[in-house]
């Protein structure tokens, strides 16, 4: 799949998101106009990280969920990092991400998901990938959820090559995914979320992406949350120039509108 093609399947899945989670909501509003559908997140913090950047940088961003899970969940994410030390630019990563889960109460449910970013510091100068997959329910209960997945994807990541490079400048892989996430209530302010990614490319067992994040939020006042993040990101075939390991540490104020 050509860039082009795995761009309009991030606008695809957008649009199927915004038609299925639309409909009911047009079909019941005369019906239940107190009831809130939509929760915006909103999140600024300062972070460290370690691997192709040890310094202290800013983070902000927020996120878009679909409340009424009984037939769809949605999920629209934007993540921005920067950073500088004296002169030099030490961060500057973005990324945006898209989610779809169909009947996501069931036992399976099949599920759509696209996402853009870019790091300056991984010298990525852009990374689009779209695919689809099902989701297995390990538990889920009031107090949480376990689930594993699997999905078939398409990476296209261009990079940013010094001047006389013979690298290639843009590849396409067609990966596929497994994941495992887990997430519970601890005591009655507070929830734990872990997530899981193995992305190797189908036909080169070699060429995987691991990708693992773990966090804590608990409520401190109203609407207000403090969250503490740790991700982790090992790629077996960096893009030229970066290295294999990231880490990234967070700690964010969260508020919910």
């Amino acid at each position: 799949m050509t860039r082009t093609g795995a761009s309009s399947f991030c606008f695809l899945t957008l649009w199927l998101g915004a038609t299925l989670v639309a409909t009911p909501i047009s079909a019941r509003a005369q019906e239940d106009t107190e009831v809130d559908r939509w929760r915006t997140e909103l999140e600024l913090g300062f972070n460290g990280s370690s691997g192709n950047s040890s310094f202290s940088i800013l983070r902000t961003g927020g996120k878009l969920t679909f409340l009424e899970t009984d037939k769809a969940e949605f999920e629209a994410t934007v993540l921005v990092r920067y950073g500088k030390n004296e002169e030099d630019v030490i961060a500057d990563d973005q990324r945006a991400t898209v989610k779809l889960d169909l009947w996501p109460r069931a036992r399976w449910s099949p599920f759509l998901f696209a996402d853009g970013s870019r790091d300056e510091v991984r010298n990525l100068d852009a990374k689009v990938s779209s695919g689809a997959g099902a989701k297995l329910a390990l538990w889920q209960g009031d107090r949480g959820r376990a689930d594993f997945s699997g999905a078939a994807l398409v990476d296209y990541e261009r990079y940013r090559l010094e001047e006389g490079s013979t690298e290639e400048a843009a590849e396409t892989f067609a990966r596929l995914s497994f994941r495992f996430r887990f997430e519970r209530s601890v005591g009655t302010n507070a929830r734990f979320r872990h997530q899981t990614r193995y992305l190797p490319v189908w036909n080169e067992t070699g060429d995987y992406v691991v990708e693992v994040v773990s966090s804590l939020s608990t409520t401190i006042l109203g609407n207000l949350a403090l969250g503490i993040e740790h991700e982790y990101l090992h790629d077996s075939v960096p893009p030229p120039g970066a290295r294999s390991d990231d880490q990234k540490f967070a700690v964010t104020l969260k508020v919910t509108l």
